[in-house]
């Protein structure tokens, strides 16, 4: 089937106005951009960035007067390098659906544009927030060199479980992992943010501090803990038992997305009209260590 000059120009026209809706719809599932600051100035077609994580030694100290035995201290870099891969999926319309539309005015669908946006949506997320390990890929949630600490279990031993646990018990565990972080870094980084697994932020959202106190258990711990920092608490379904507390702050990490979703220009295979689609990525980059603690149990 041969289109005129004049048909191709309306046709391209057409995937136009299709890509610039597609680009138009709202993100919803990219959670994990809203969780993690952007790292910024990285080129779509890098293969690797490079990137320095952060240490600090040394202490300050009371001195006598004309002392000249001032403790050294330092902040050493260390460079890291992430490889960028490419994400990719496509849509397409047949000749017979184009012409149709041309001769007859049938409009063609937008579903197989909305869905190649929202897989790789979705594939980056995932891939952000729990990496991909046969692309040696890390994400928010399973940094290896992240410090891990264990929730205790409940008053009869049964469960760590925060669905099993008293409101003081919840309490005392959201404690330990602020004393956990302050371990790690002596209280230079303070931590703002708690992301939780769906089953523990679900009980603490639908469950009453007492029955006398319509209160939920959410509200009131987000009280509580403001004042030692945690002001952002959120859930994900990709966290199960674990939860991540950590500065949310490009000092401490980033997302590495070079390229969030771009569609190319459509190119004719036999009798169809593909729009390749893809992504660039990097996964999550953790560049202070002192700046983030896993929790396990919850």
């Amino acid at each position: 089937m041969n289109f005129s000059d004049k048909q191709k120009a309306l046709i391209l026209a057409l995937f136009g106005k299709i890509a610039n809706e597609t680009y138009g719809l709202e993100r919803d599932a990219l959670g994990a951009t809203k969780f993690i600051p952007a790292q910024g100035g990285l080129s779509p077609w890098l293969t690797s960035w490079a990137y320095k994580t952060v240490s600090e030694v040394g202490m300050a100290k009371f001195i006598a007067d004309y002392a000249d035995d001032l403790p050294p201290v330092a902040r050493l870099m260390k460079l890291e390098t992430v490889g960028i891969k490419t994400i990719a999926d496509a849509y397409a319309y047949s000749e017979f659906e184009l012409q149709q539309w041309l001769t007859a005015g049938i409009d063609v669908s937008r579903d197989d544009a909305e869905t190649a946006r929202r897989k790789i949506d979705d594939k980056v997320d995932e891939v952000l927030l729990v990496g991909d390990t046969e692309q040696g890929i890390t994400g928010l949630f399973n940094n290896a060199n992240v410090t891990v600490v264990s929730v205790t279990s409940n008053a009869g031993t049964t469960s760590t479980k925060w669905k099993d646990k008293t409101l003081d018990e919840i309490v005392a565990d959201v404690n330990a992992i602020i004393d956990a972080g302050y371990a790690l870094n002596k209280g230079s980084i303070v931590l703002d943010s708690i992301i939780l697994p769906h089953e523990a932020f679900a009980h603490i959202a639908t469950t009453r501090v007492s029955q006398y106190d319509g209160t939920s258990i959410l509200d009131y711990l987000k009280k509580l803990f403001a004042a030692q920092g945690i002001v952002n608490w959120n859930e994900s379904r990709k966290l199960t038992g674990r939860a991540v507390a950590y500065k949310k702050a490009p000092s401490v990490l980033a997302y590495v997305l070079p390229e969030p979703f771009r569609q190319k220009e459509p190119q004719a295979h036999a009798l169809h009209y593909k729009v390749p689609c893809y992504a660039r990525i990097g996964g999550t980059v953790i560049k202070n260590l002192k700046g983030i603690v896993y929790a396990d149990g919850v």
